[in-house]
């Protein structure tokens, strides 16, 4: 049965486009429409194709996947929290790095240098891209499954997110104690999604800022993550 598979496999090869194999080899499925898939990898203005409606939807399927991951994987977590690790997963570097891993930055169409595409944001648009293209090719499950087990299981150490610095209170007061300076935190009670919440108050020298939450712990978090944002401006 292996020797048959194995016969099938290269038969398969052969009578396909170099392009189709590779999109078989990064996604790990037989595209239907590989249009879909040149399409993503269109980063040039020139002409009226690019690949920006697909990122716009690659975009949008990729963090509904990932916020389903992080609100099963982290039950004890609250909303704000998990709000950052996905921040954190979907970030422009993070993107770029995984794009780079898979496969999909060297068959980008742009009219950019290597230099300067290493320096944009342009590999981790075409990733979103050609997982917009997956969901419009195969549906959310295959969209889902490419996420799960071409980037999520080999490539995220879910240790390593789950320890990353997001407590901005934390950082702000060690900038805090390096000037002397004290920081004040007012709570008073808000309107927060339709339902009941607190609005944080952060006073650090002439700096102030504001952060809503359901909580105060994460009222304050968002807040002194806003006048670190003011801060290094």
């Amino acid at each position: 049965m292996g020797f048959l598979r194995d016969s099938f496999r290269m038969r398969w090869f052969e009578e396909k486009s170099s392009f189709e194999n590779t999109i078989y080899l990064i996604n790990g499925f037989v595209a239907k429409d590989p249009n879909l898939f040149r399409r993503a990898l269109l980063q040039t203005t020139n002409g009226k194709e690019n690949n920006e409606r697909l990122e716009f939807l690659g975009d949008a399927v990729l963090d509904a996947i990932i916020a389903e991951v992080l609100y099963r994987k982290f039950s004890e977590k609250e909303e704000g929290l998990l709000t950052q690790m996905k921040s954190e997963l979907v970030k422009a570097s993070s993107l770029n790095r995984l794009a780079n891993i898979i496969g999909v930055s060297p068959l980008i169409v742009t009219n950019l240098s290597q230099e300067e595409l290493e320096e944009s944001k342009v590999p981790g648009s075409a990733l979103e891209a050609w997982i917009g293209a997956i969901y419009l090719d195969g549906g959310y499950a295959k969209a889902k499954q490419f996420v799960h087990q071409k980037i999520l299981i080999p490539h995220i150490d879910w240790s390593l997110v789950e320890s990353q610095n997001t407590d901005y209170k934390s950082q702000l007061l060690q900038h805090a104690q390096q000037t002397g300076q004290k920081v004040s935190v007012r709570f008073d009670p808000a309107e927060y999604k339709r339902g009941a919440g607190f609005l944080a108050t952060i006073q650090w020298g002439d700096w102030l800022e504001t952060g809503l939450g359901r909580s105060k712990k994460i009222a304050e978090q968002r807040a002194a993550q806003n006048l670190l944002k003011s801060i290094n401006k």
